[in-house]
Formats: C-alpha cells, sequence, structure tokens
C-alpha cells in the first residue's frame, strides 16, 4: 500500500489486481464535483462535471461520461467503500456541506402510489438516505 501512483499521492487504500493496468494514448484524469446517472437495465452511466460560478449562478459544465454493467457498479460501491471508510479511519471525518446532504425522497405520484416496486424503490431512497444522514 505504500506504493506512490502516477500523480504522485500515496494509496490509503487500493484494490490489488490480479491483472496488469496500462493506461492508453488518449488516458486522462479529471477532476468533478459533480456526478449524475442515468440508469438502464443493462448499465449505469455515470456524467462527471464541475461546477461552474462565472455566470453568476450556479451551473454544472458536465464534461465525462462513464458508462459501467451493473456487475461492476457492484464492485466499484465495495472499493469505493473500503477507501472512503480507510481515510475517515486514518484522516477523519470527510464533512459534507449541507447544500450536499441528499434531500428526502418525494412522494410517489398518484399513479405510482400502488405500484409494488415503485413502493420497494421508495422504501430503499429512504433506507439509504437515513444511513447517510446517520453516518454524518
Amino acid at each position: 500500500m505504500s506504493k506512490e501512483t502516477s500523480s504522485g499521492n500515496k494509496p490509503i487504500a487500493s484494490q490489488t489486481p490480479s491483472v496488469p493496468a496500462v493506461q492508453t494514448e488518449d488516458f486522462r484524469s479529471r477532476y468533478a464535483n459533480n456526478a449524475r446517472f442515468e440508469a438502464t437495465v443493462f448499465d449505469l452511466k455515470i456524467l462527471f462535471g464541475e461546477t461552474d460560478l462565472k455566470t453568476g449562478s450556479e451551473i454544472v459544465q458536465q464534461h465525462t461520461a462513464v458508462t459501467i454493467p451493473w456487475a461492476l457498479v457492484k464492485v466499484l460501491i465495495y472499493w469505493l467503500q473500503v477507501n472512503f471508510e480507510v481515510t475517515e479511519a486514518t484522516v477523519g471525518k470527510v464533512a459534507i456541506p449541507p447544500t450536499q446532504i441528499p434531500p428526502p425522497p418525494v412522494p410517489l405520484p398518484p399513479e405510482l402510489a400502488n405500484e409494488p416496486d415503485a413502493q420497494k424503490a421508495q422504501k430503499i431512497v429512504a433506507r439509504l438516505r437515513e444511513e447517510f444522514i446517520a453516518g454524518l
């Protein structure tokens, strides 16, 4: 774990892949402070962007989209959680600005109120938000 990354940072926790990784010629490292999601039954598209205040009002300039299959989403959740929890354990709590705290789920519209899948999704979102709030 003391191996330095290409940016010179020492990773706190990282995946130890069994397959070597090489960066292509067009590889780019980008900064993002915003992410939005588009989901299908096959995969998840994550759109990355950066907040821009040049115009006087907040706008997100999206610059990169990455589409990944659900199996990789599940593996990424694990590795993100590993890295996040190790960072908080060794560096301290990560502060979340109040404006970045996810809002409570909105009530289901009347046409979905009796749909079992919509009800399940609503409960999942509420539970995950409660867990998020409890960890602040």
